[in-house]
């Protein structure tokens, strides 16, 4: 629940803060004055008036530590900012100290500088009654919801890449995984022709992989033209409206494909969930983290070098082994080192091979 921290005279501050009986999690300062676009203003002050009225109220007191969302990749042992013992009577000194070791926290060698009034987390041993910590606190209930403010810029995300994405949608996948986006309602991301998954789920488990730090639904925006939605869409990822069909997805592709899939609905249908879900352009992207470029695994050849520049990439296509998929169980998932990245005419050569091999099982059955 989001609060605001009361003055002396009563007055509402421009501070918020959650509540639960555990403790207090107070909102950083953010935005610029001369944008005029400033949110928490009053920290500072609020924060003194907090910690003064933690030791009026005696309340339990433990340790106190930084839980912006870009160091919640550290452990909270390199996070603290006040330890038990430390709050002093007015809280003058403690307020001190906290904002002294607020600027190191996440600051790495060779950095200097730092944020004074970011995101804390004020933590109490035992739990505390929340009507309790109202009244010694004082502070009133808002219906605003001000973690707008904590929206990560754009330009986060271009780290997350379709791998990052193709693992997400594996995580879901998972019977027994659970995720804090709940079910989506405005749209749906088609990862098959029977699966359907929340976009917010599935980007924001993808940021958190490639940030290394929780992502959580306030931290971004979803819809048509967010990056969120481009970048769903770029790792080959269709997002419809709730309720709509999607298109159905043309697996085999080619009459060549068609010719050696023709009477294995199995490996018909496992080609379409396969290329419906993304898993092409996952697989690219793991090459090239793992590689250094994109290259054909069978005849050596460099896209980049051979045709001058990134757009010669396009020439190479995701091969499934499918003699493998043949003998696959039910449910079996491919992982993203299974499968080859050929050039065109390499993979219209393993076709090639693949359709003469089922042949010859076939003719062997016979």
């Amino acid at each position: 629940m989001i609060y605001q921290i009361l003055s002396e005279d009563g007055r509402p501050m421009d501070s918020h803060a959650e509540l639960d009986t555990s403790g207090i999690t107070l909102f950083s300062r953010g935005g610029s004055t001369a944008k005029g676009n400033v949110t928490n203003a009053e920290y500072g002050p609020a924060l003194r008036l907090l910690l003064r009225r933690i030791v009026s109220a005696r309340l339990p007191f433990d340790r106190a530590w930084v839980d912006s969302l870009d160091v919640q990749r550290l452990p909270i042992e390199e996070r603290i900012i006040l330890s038990n013992g430390e709050l002093d009577a007015d809280g003058s000194s403690a307020f001190t100290l906290m904002s002294r070791r607020m600027k190191l926290v996440g600051q790495g060698a060779g950095r200097k500088g730092g944020n004074s009034t970011k995101k804390i987390r004020i933590q109490f041993a035992p739990d505390v009654q929340l009507l309790e910590l109202e009244s010694a606190l004082r502070t009133i209930q808002v219906q605003e919801d001000v973690r707008g403010a904590e929206r990560l810029p754009a330009e986060t995300f271009r780290v997350v890449t379709a791998e990052h994405v193709w693992n997400a949608v594996q995580k879901l996948r998972q019977p027994n995984f659970r995720h804090g986006y709940g079910t989506s309602i405005d749209f749906d991301l088609i990862a098959s022709a029977e699966e359907r998954y929340p976009p917010k789920a599935v980007f924001g488990l993808a940021a958190t992989e490639a940030l290394g730090h929780e992502v959580l639904p306030r931290h971004f925006s979803s819809g048509h033209g967010t990056p969120c939605f481009r970048i769903l869409e770029s790792a080959g990822f269709i997002i419809v409206a709730k309720g709509e069909e999607s298109q159905p997805i043309d697996s085999p592709e080619s009459p060549e494909d068609r010719s050696w899939t023709e009477g294995k609905p199995r490996l018909v249908a496992h080609l379409r969930k396969e290329r419906a879900s993304g898993l092409s352009q996952a697989k690219k992207d793991w090459f090239v983290r793992t590689h250094g470029k994109l290259f054909c695994e069978r005849c050596g050849m460099d896209p980049v070098a051979i045709y001058e520049g990134a757009h010669g990439a396009a020439c190479i296509e995701v091969h499934h082994h499918a003699v493998q998929v043949e003998e696959m169980a039910d449910g079996h998932t491919t992982r993203l080192e299974d499968l080859q990245c050929l050039c065109a005419n390499c993979h219209r050569v393993e076709h090639r091979l693949l359709k003469l091999a089922l042949n010859k099982q076939a003719d062997s059955r016979m």
